[in-house]
C-alpha cells in the first residue's frame, strides 16, 4: 500500500489491523482505512500502538476514543 508519501504492508485480522513500515520519516503521519458498522449504538475504538522491530525501546501509544453511530 502507499498513502501520504509512505509505503507500507497492511495486515487485516479479525480483531486488529496491523501496518508494517520499512521506513517512516520523522514527523506526524495519518493512515486511514474504511470501516463498516452493522448497527447503531455507542462503541469504543481500540488504541493505536507503534513499536520498532529492531529497537523496541522506540514505541508510542494512543488513547481509546468513543464512536456514536446513529441512523
Amino acid at each position: 500500500e502507499y498513502m501520504a508519501g509512505v509505503s507500507f504492508y497492511q495486515e487485516v485480522k479479525d480483531a486488529s489491523m496491523n501496518f508494517f513500515f520499512e521506513f517512516l520519516p520523522r514527523g506526524t503521519h495519518m493512515i486511514d482505512y474504511p470501516l463498516w458498522v452493522n448497527q447503531e449504538g455507542s462503541y469504543q475504538d481500540g488504541i493505536a500502538s507503534f513499536q520498532s522491530i529492531y529497537a523496541p525501546a522506540y514505541n508510542a501509544y494512543s488513547q481509546a476514543g468513543r464512536v456514536e453511530v446513529e441512523r
